[in-house]
């Protein structure tokens, strides 16, 4: 209930008692905390600011809105699903960590916005933005020692997030300091955040652990959680709406958009060295819905996953591809299912992916400017 007051004083809209994703997107909550009057105070380093960062576009009225996720305790997957914790339709944001594959809930995540642990000794942290889709794994040790992080604002339409040791802000996707005392350093290397469902992830694997706030989510018809976070408006999944308009208050933090395509197209950006593409998801909709391209000198397959429409790619030697059914086939035997690449004896083999976000279009063209747009025809 503290936390409620918190959100209705500081003037974040409510829905049922709960932020929802749909107000996050429209700016209601930038737009309500413009007014808002008292709350927690932010405050900013003396800088330098990073090259070409202009700190008058950062909002940082969602600032004390959301509450940093702080991983103290997973649990086996397989044992999540069977006490019906998740169901196997359950979106998941999944990356690797020292302990292995760890899955967070996209309901909660969409509250949080940054999730930070550590495991078998290694910090990690997570971060999600909702309104572009976006996320990564990050290391959360600037100058080799660990640090709470937290959502400081929206800049260029994305979240930014501030360290509460030097009061740094850094990009949320490349890890980069935009402002502050640690400019010039990074919290890398960067890692992926897959988006998946727990059935899938099961099958890609079975020793994947889960951790679970006490956010309020949804899993197999029933509400979970303890306390409010973000209502998704009773949507089955929790996935993107490809309908969805920027509000004025996130178009005011923008710099200069690249209009090649539609400023809320979703798609998937992939990245590697000094290459960045973006893959639009109409494109990835049509027959076929999987393309071998070539990406800083390696063959990448890019394909539309067949049981969750949801983008994806993988570095692999095959010069073909096409879809059967929910298997993707390549060249000499090898097939691709809930992202398990397998050769042709139907062994497993080790999966090596770019650098890849399935975002919205002016989120990944923000960060990566100039990146190249894949056509199909």
């Amino acid at each position: 209930m503290q936390l409620l007051w918190k959100l209705r004083r500081s003037g974040v809209r409510l829905l049922g008692a709960s932020v929802t994703a749909a107000a996050l997107l429209s700016g209601a909550a930038l737009d309500a905390n413009n007014s808002a009057g008292a709350r927690a105070p932010f405050t900013l380093p003396d800088g330098p600011a990073k090259p070409g960062f202009d700190i008058t576009r950062l909002n940082s009225s969602v600032y004390g809105s959301f509450e940093t996720f702080h991983v103290s305790e997973t649990q086996p997957l397989r044992d999540a699903l069977k006490s019906h914790v998740v169901a196997n339709d359950t979106d998941l944001l999944v990356t690797e960590t020292a302990g292995g594959s760890l899955a967070l809930i996209v309901e909660q995540m969409a509250y949080h916005h940054i999730a930070q642990g550590r495991t078998n000794g290694r910090d990690w942290l997570v971060s999600f933005c909702v309104v572009c889709n976006t996320g990564t794994r990050l290391v959360p040790m600037p100058n080799g020692k660990a640090v709470r992080f937290e959502t400081a604002g929206v800049y260029d339409g994305m979240m930014v997030m501030r360290d509460a040791s030097t009061g740094t802000l850094w990009n949320h996707i490349t890890g980069e300091a935009l402002y502050g005392p640690g400019v010039g350093t990074s919290l890398g290397p960067v890692g992926n955040v897959l988006q998946m469902t727990a059935k899938q992830l099961l099958a890609a694997a079975p020793d994947a652990r889960l951790a679970v706030s006490d956010r309020i989510y949804f899993a197999g018809g029933r509400r979970l959680g303890s306390l409010e976070g973000i209502s998704l408006l009773g949507r089955t999944h929790s996935r993107p709406d490809p309908r969805a308009a920027l509000s004025s208050a996130f178009v005011a933090t923008l710099g200069r958009e690249d209009a090649r395509r539609p400023r809320m197209d979703l798609g998937l950006g992939i990245w590697s060295g000094s290459s960045s593409r973006f893959y639009p998801l109409d494109y990835l909709r049509r027959k076929p819905s999987v393309f071998i391209d070539r990406l800083d000198g390696r063959t990448v397959v890019v394909y539309l996953d067949p049981e969750t429409s949801t983008p994806a790619a993988l570095f692999v030697d095959s010069t073909r591809a096409r879809l059967d059914g929910a298997v993707v086939r390549l060249d000499k035997g090898l097939t691709v299912r809930s992202g398990i690449l397998k050769n042709a004896r139907g062994e497993r083999m080790t999966t090596e992916r770019p650098l890849q976000l399935f975002t919205r279009w002016y989120g990944f063209a923000l960060t990566f400017p100039g990146a190249d747009v894949f056509a199909a025809d």
